[in-house]
């Protein structure tokens, strides 16, 4: 349980709701996958920053560091394509879509770490591979194979950067956006 001063977040690119659509139609193909706990359609998108618990007098500061960060960048299109497994598909324990020419994407994340870094706001410095999470592993599994056959190809438009509050239930996570601070246009 949270202290009533914090709460838990992420910076992120939403998807909307046609994309969306989308991914859980491509999502059912890999359904044949077990011991994976699939993410729901509602909460799909591409997590740029996780900053864990924070102090919720933090939000205005984060939210000055996006409103910053998106006044560096127009508007871009995202392609999804291709899927992968974090840390391999040997080990599995991520099942993920990834993202085509993420530069960027990859962009944004160093500014986001940078203004960050500077306002000393703590964040997971992982390295980062732009990716859209389709599920979690339960549990350990060995070698996964994967039908070749399996191809899509998904393009939208990313029009702002958000910060997200994430809110852990028995069920699995809500998230509801804190901030939106929206691209050049």
């Amino acid at each position: 349980m949270l202290a009533d001063n914090k709460i838990r977040s992420f910076i992120s690119i939403e998807i909307d709701e046609n994309t969306k659509k989308q991914l859980a139609e491509i999502s059912k193909k890999f359904h044949f996958i077990k011991g994976i706990k699939w993410v729901e359609p509602t909460n799909y998108h591409i997590t740029l920053n996780f900053l864990g618990e924070i102090q919720k007098n933090l939000v205005c500061k984060i939210s000055e560091i996006l409103d910053d960060v998106s006044q560096r960048y127009p508007t871009f299109d995202i392609e999804l394509t291709d899927f992968g497994f974090f840390p391999n598909q040997r080990r599995p324990k991520v099942f993920w879509i990834g993202i085509k020419n993420s530069e960027i994407i990859i962009n944004i994340k160093k500014d986001l770490d940078e203004l960050l870094k500077k306002n000393n706001i703590v964040f997971d410095e992982k390295p980062f591979k732009p990716h859209l999470t389709l599920g979690r592993f339960k549990e350990e599994i060995n070698t996964i194979v994967i039908p070749e056959n399996i191809k899509f190809n998904i393009t939208f438009e990313v029009k702002s950067i958000h910060l997200m509050q994430s809110i852990l239930l028995k069920q699995g996570p809500i998230y509801n956006v804190i901030y939106t601070a929206k691209l050049i246009n």
